[in-house]
């Protein structure tokens, strides 16, 4: 079991925007730490396995979904959370994000694209993801200053999608 705890660190990882979007909208304070837990889960998870001689070919295409699905989960909870929040900012940097993520699914199943995934795509896979704690900011009035700095943070790591993908 214990060889097996950073795929299960993983696994709930990946399914954490199952329960953490719906949570959102009944109790947002609750679904920010987790969201927050499931944002620095990420580098336990690694920790560990390279730590312990635990890696595996799973838990590296395992963690690589995770990411997706928690970066994924949190521009769809944004677009749902913020619809009145002029979310159209968003918009150029959720498609660098798509074809971001086209090109690293296209060229890991053989097609001629070269988009990097070394430490400019974690960055930008980190910087994204932080980014929702910015742009998740339960609304009030006083947090709204942090909605604009999780624009400028999503879209810091827009710039770094396009820059690993050359």
């Amino acid at each position: 079991m214990t060889k097996q705890l950073p795929n299960l660190i993983t696994l709930l990882r990946l399914l954490s925007p199952a329960f953490l979007v719906p949570l959102y909208f009944v109790y947002p304070w609750p679904a920010y730490i987790l969201g927050a837990l499931a944002l620095f889960s990420d580098k336990i998870d690694g920790e560990l396995a390279r730590r312990y001689g635990w890696e595996s070919e799973l838990g590296k295409e395992l963690d690589r979904f995770a990411d997706k699905a928690i970066c994924w989960g949190g521009i769809w909870l944004t677009y749902m959370a913020r619809a009145d929040s002029g979310v159209w900012v968003l918009l150029a940097p959720t498609i660098v994000f798509a074809l971001y993520d086209l090109g690293v699914i296209w060229g890991r199943y053989g097609l001629k694209l070269k988009i990097s995934s070394g430490r400019l795509a974690q960055w930008k896979t980190y910087i994204e993801m932080a980014s929702f704690g910015f742009l998740l900011c339960p609304h009030q009035p006083w947090l709204e200053t942090l909605y604009l700095v999780g624009v400028g943070i999503f879209w810091v790591a827009a710039i770094l999608a396009v820059k690993s993908g050359y």
